[in-house]
């Protein structure tokens, strides 16, 4: 896969302020709840919990990005554009193709390997933290447009900070759900390779080192004085 590549003309020192700060408030915050919930003493973790502790993961990243896409990522300004309207109506579209990804997932992982009959449920809730750190992202960030996300996703043509989170942060977390089930069927016998622990963990893994390549590769353009300007 080829390098994304930056397309406009100017470096807007804003723009990189919010991305910098946001993408590392994300890391920061998606890591602490992670930790949290993995190894607690509760009793509810991602090992005698897996189906509880993914759901509050799912949920915390549709949270997270709400917040980061109207707090960090607009501008005042531009977010008294924002009608209520508007937003309920973004917000549906966005559940609703949320929702296809989760069903899309849920049969990928199905033609992967994950049981067909067995621990549908765990299954379900896998696709549906892998639909939070991938579909939904992209359609809080980016919107539902299928024009844009072809732009990005396809021909990797970045014009803003939104575009290049999005975009290293979906492929690596796709990436690290992949490599997540590696170690699955090896014949270890440990309570953690169960289905699908290791891929919701990757998921996660992979999409805070998305994050943290895409805030490397802003800060290397900005710091070798690249003329791409990021809105």
């Amino acid at each position: 896969m080829a390098a994304p590549m930056l397309t406009n003309t100017a470096t807007s020192k804003k723009s990189l302020k919010y991305a910098l700060f946001s993408n590392f408030l994300v890391v920061l915050l998606i890591a602490i709840v992670t930790l949290t919930l993995i190894h607690n003493k509760s009793g509810v973790d991602i090992i005698s919990s897996p189906l509880l502790v993914t759901k509050c993961l799912s949920v915390w990243f549709i949270f997270v990005h709400l917040v980061l896409n109207f707090t960090f990522h607009s501008p005042i300004k531009e977010m008294q554009k924002y009608k209520p309207s508007i937003l309920l109506k973004t917000l549906g579209r966005g559940l609703i193709v949320s929702s296809v990804g989760v069903v899309l997932f849920h049969c990928l992982a199905v033609l992967f390997g994950a049981p067909f009959f067995d621990k549908t449920a765990e299954t379900f809730h896998f696709a549906m933290l892998l639909a939070s750190t991938t579909v939904l992202p992209a359609v809080v960030h980016l919107g539902p447009s299928i024009e844009v996300w072809i732009k990005v996703f396809i021909f990797q043509s970045l014009d803003t900070v939104q575009e290049i989170a999005v975009f290293y942060s979906v492929v690596c977390s796709l990436l690290g759900s992949w490599c997540g089930a590696a170690p699955i069927p090896l014949d270890w016998d440990r309570p953690w390779q169960a289905w699908p622990i290791t891929c919701v963990l990757g998921a996660i893994l992979g999409h805070c080192a998305g994050l943290l390549m895409a805030t490397l590769y802003l800060w290397q353009q900005w710091y070798r004085g690249n003329k791409s300007k990021l809105v």
